[in-house]
């Protein structure tokens, strides 16, 4: 019986194997842009892991001329709601954006333990 031939890929396929997988780590790492993360009104946000049993969207950063900054939005600081409706997944963050209407859009704001309300302008504006 003649034994079986079997395949192996050459060093050079899994040399270029292996520079793809170190691709797409760095890109899809640590160090790249969490994905329940965005942008609104010149401040970044992401949930953070649950705690006590419910997620929080924090603030994680505040552009230093923009509408969140001169409102007074700080990191670290959680959004609760925003137009008068709970945040409970980012599709909540999306559907207010689409639902802005130019108006801007109103936040309660969690800021050194107590609840803060206010109006961010519209996207672009």
């Amino acid at each position: 019986m003649k034994p079986r031939a079997r395949f192996l890929p050459s060093t050079g396929a899994l040399l270029v194997l292996l520079v793809a997988l170190i691709l797409l780590a760095a890109r899809w790492g640590p160090g790249s842009r969490p994905p329940h993360s965005g942008l609104i009104a010149g401040l970044t946000y992401e949930f953070q892991p649950p705690a006590a049993g419910s997620r929080k969207l924090v603030v994680t950063s505040v552009e230093d001329d923009g509408p969140a900054a001169a409102a007074g939005i700080a990191v670290g600081d959680v959004i609760e709601s925003i137009d008068d409706r709970p945040v409970a997944a980012l599709a909540d963050v999306s559907a207010a954006a689409k639902r802005d209407g130019g108006h801007g859009i109103q936040l309660i704001i969690r800021h050194e333990g107590a609840d803060r309300y206010m109006r961010l302008p519209a996207a672009g504006h």
